[in-house]
């Protein structure tokens, strides 16, 4: 395989790698070393990358779990008594006269 050829192969394979961590498919780190052990240094921040992607899904589904039990019927809705934009508004008006 030429040199331009192997490097085009690797950047494939990179942003095949890539395409997994965005979709949340699990990737065997040592398989990828192995294919392609010119490529440590992007390898290695990818993997930094699917663990930051991974702690920010996590947070999302917590944050996602929070609002679904805010909007518990059980539990009384905070929106109805808090001030809405207009009252706002309408506070920020009265300050200035």
């Amino acid at each position: 395989m030429t040199p331009k050829k192997r490097v085009d192969a690797i950047w494939r394979r990179l942003r095949r790698i890539s395409a997994a961590i965005s979709q949340d498919v699990p990737v065997d780190w040592e398989e990828e070393h192995d294919r392609i052990p010119e490529a440590k240094r992007p390898l290695r921040r990818l993997r930094q990358l699917e663990a930051v992607a991974r702690a920010n899904r996590m947070i999302v589904a917590s944050f996602r779990s929070v609002v679904n039990a805010e909007s518990d019927p059980g539990l009384p809705d905070a929106s109805r008594d808090a001030p809405g934009e207009e009252d706002g508004d309408q506070i920020l008006d009265e300050g200035r006269r």
